[in-house]
């Protein structure tokens, strides 16, 4: 593959001890154009050679976070530890992406959002503002994401001992996904536009059976409700 970047000879240390690189584009590619300085990477795992993908502005990717396909970091957004992010997803302002966290297809995290621990972010989500999600969770179709009653989890739960993410959507109803852990990665199972069709896909598995984990979804779906309901915003969404 011909490379499409190099790292260029500007390095700055953070946490001082690591050494990251400034990198210039090789080849028009994408919005980028040839000899064009771009953002700060550790090395050349950090972001791949094919795809439009680029780090751009004064973002920072380090550790074992990857880059690729057309995805976008830039401004002063971080991507670290063993995060992911592809397809076209964008990371920008002074969002934050860690712990083994997916961010694909047209997901945006922005302003000061922070996302870290098991998380799967995808579809065309939105998370922005000051939230700050740390967790077992997948955040998906139409997900609108500000603030902490934002969103709810309950894992472990259910036959595969999976996750449930309770999050509020454009239409400010409560979404609902079911995801399971595979090779210690996140997927989604099931998906719920909201809390009206998912209690009634649980109760239509009790009448069949004593099922004991619809039982457990009803419960959650009840605390999701509690937790989320307790500040219901009142936004205009810009389409």
């Amino acid at each position: 593959m011909i490379k499409k970047y190099e790292l260029a000879d500007e390095t700055k240390k953070i946490w001082g001890r690591k050494t990251l690189h400034r990198i210039r584009a090789l080849r028009d590619f994408g919005d980028v154009k040839a000899g064009q300085l771009g953002g700060w990477i550790e090395s050349e795992n950090n972001l791949s050679h094919g795809g439009a993908a680029w780090v751009a502005d004064e973002a920072m990717v380090y550790d074992h976070a990857t880059i690729f396909d057309s995805a976008m970091i830039k401004d002063g957004a971080i991507a670290c530890e063993s995060s992911v992010i592809y397809d076209e997803a964008v990371v920008c302002d002074h969002a934050h992406v860690g712990g083994t966290t997916e961010v694909k297809e047209t997901a945006k995290i922005f302003e000061h959002a922070s996302v870290s621990g098991y998380m799967l972010i995808r579809d065309n989500a939105e998370i922005g503002g000051n939230a700050m999600i740390c967790g077992c969770g997948t955040i998906g179709k139409d997900a609108r994401i500000f603030e902490s009653t934002d969103y709810f989890f309950v894992s472990p739960i259910g036959t595969m001992s999976g996750c449930l993410s309770f999050y509020r959507n454009i239409r400010n109803e409560i979404s609902i996904r079911c995801g399971h852990f595979y090779e210690g990665r996140l997927y989604d199972r099931n998906y719920y536009e909201n809390v009206d069709e998912f209690r009634l896909m649980q109760k239509i598995k009790m009448v069949h059976s004593d099922n004991e984990h619809a039982k457990a979804y009803l419960l959650a779906a009840d605390l999701a409700e509690i937790r989320m309901n307790t500040h219901i915003r009142e936004v205009e969404f810009e389409f």
